[in-house]
């Protein structure tokens, strides 16, 4: 392999900065099987489409982005177990078509209580490396009979090692859906916590502690630091961003930012 969604795949990648092991050792092993594999069900499913990803920072609120998103002709959400409560429809949008999830045992379980809402996705992602855990996630998604892929741990574990930490979902997930023949991504609602300061980073649920993203494991600064590569590769032609990344990211405002208009 030699590029990750078109950013070159350096030999000296950066220090490693987790508490779970470094991936290195691991994939010495590995041999090089070329560049990433497109899943043909989720291909079928992109393809040419507009697509928002969004994420559920509170940054969002009061923006009134929500029928932004909704128009577009796909609309991915990040570790969204229920439904959008409609107080909330006007800056977050009310569709999910596709859930791009970790697919840890507390969001299984969260979806098997949200039966509707789980029933309703068209499509379900993976893009976390699953370890020892990867049959019952792949059990759970097969079980719920919906279009389904759960990406390869070899190529997640190649992307946590250009990082140099484990990548949280909402980026993995960004740079599977930059493999695929899409139109455009709008990506919306990633602060990368607060851009590493945390505080009150959750907009949609209020019961989520800063324990709950196992900072130690998900280190914000080396994510931020691979996203400039990303935004260098694809920003703003396939990849549009919000107004929070532009300006935190010291961008130029593009004409077709917002890329469903």
């Amino acid at each position: 392999m030699k590029n990750i969604a078109g950013i070159t795949i350096l030999k000296n990648p950066p220090v490693w900065d987790s508490s779970s092991p470094d991936p290195s050792s691991i994939l010495l092993n590995l041999k090089d099987t070329g560049q990433y594999i497109c899943n043909e069900k989720f291909s079928s499913f992109l393809k040419g489409k507009k697509v928002a990803y969004v994420c559920p920072s509170p940054h969002l609120k009061g923006l009134s982005m929500g029928d932004f998103i909704d128009s577009h002709d796909l609309v991915i959400r990040v570790n969204q177990s229920f439904s959008i409560p409609e107080s909330h429809w006007k800056d977050y949008g009310k569709r999910t078509d596709c859930l791009m999830g970790c697919l840890n045992i507390h969001q299984r379980n969260d979806l098997m209580t949200n039966t509707k809402f789980f029933k309703s996705l068209k499509f379900i992602t993976c893009p976390m490396v699953n370890g020892n855990t990867i049959n019952a996630v792949n059990s759970f998604i097969e079980y719920s009979n919906i279009p389904h892929y759960n990406v390869d741990d070899n190529y997640l574990l190649t992307i946590c090692q250009q990082v140099g930490t484990i990548a949280n979902t909402g980026l993995m997930g960004l740079i599977t859906l930059l493999n695929y023949d899409i139109e455009s991504v709008y990506l919306t609602g990633m602060s990368f916590y607060n851009m590493n300061s945390y505080g009150y980073f959750h907009g949609i649920k209020d019961n989520v502690h800063v324990n709950d993203t196992r900072e130690d494991i998900h280190k914000q600064k080396p994510q931020i630091d691979y996203f400039h590569k990303i935004l260098e590769a694809h920003y703003p032609k396939k990849l549009k961003v919000d107004d929070y990344l532009i300006e935190n990211f010291g961008l130029k405002y593009s004409k077709d930012t917002r890329s469903a208009e």
